[in-house]
């Protein structure tokens, strides 16, 4: 059964999307004329970009992205695999992100530290244990989860790359979100643990597939 959007849920979502732009209209006397668009893995700043694009222009491109995602959603041929739990992520993942970035750039802009360090690592954990826990819930589709050659053709493929791409994810996020507090080789930790993330579901993938041809 083909996925039906929910138009309500579309406007609304949308809505919450654009709103930074009508807080930046609000503050727009009192935001610089650069400010911070880009963090690094410390929370700190380290892209700028005029205020007008920042809050016109960074919303307008999340809106467009979060429509991609839907469209891609409802036009995927596997769609009726895609379950309600997932769905339901797909319609909040990026209104949430893009509300966090924007509160994160008007903090940053009007002198308060929204971004610390801290908070950006320990939310980068949290969404890579919230991902790894709807990785296994996934079923065939092409759209989300561990989208390869092998896990595409073979349902039990997919369900055992992504029970052990669940398990990963969720103790890589455990990694990410305990080293915040101690702090230690913070860029080693993270590109590692991300390059383990991507590349062990996938070898995994592979050699399974080897072994059932």
């Amino acid at each position: 059964m083909k996925i039906k959007i929910n138009k309500k849920l579309v406007l609304f979502t949308s809505i919450l999307i654009l709103l930074p732009s009508l807080v930046g209209c609000v503050f727009w006397n009192q935001l610089p004329e650069e400010i911070p668009t880009h963090f690094n893995l410390l929370g700190q700043a380290d892209g700028y970009n005029h205020k007008m694009f920042a809050i016109f222009g960074l919303p307008t491109l999340m809106l467009l992205m979060h429509w991609l995602l839907l469209f891609l959603m409802i036009k995927d041929p596997k769609s009726s695999n895609i379950s309600s739990k997932i769905q339901v992520l797909i319609y909040w993942i990026i209104p949430f992100v893009s509300c966090l970035l924007m509160i994160s750039i008007f903090g940053e802009s009007l002198g308060y530290s929204m971004m610390s360090g801290l908070l950006a690592q320990i939310f980068m954990g949290v969404v890579m244990i919230v991902i790894g826990n709807y990785l296994p819930k996934t079923h065939r589709n092409y759209i989300i989860g561990i989208r390869l050659p092998w896990t595409l053709e073979s349902d039990k493929n997919w369900r055992k790359t992504h029970r052990l791409a669940g398990k990963i994810w969720v103790l890589g996020g455990l990694l990410l979100f305990l080293n915040s507090f101690v702090q230690i080789y913070v860029y080693w930790v993270f590109f590692l643990t991300l390059l383990l993330v991507v590349l062990m579901p996938g070898v995994y993938s592979y050699q399974l597939s080897k072994s059932e041809s």
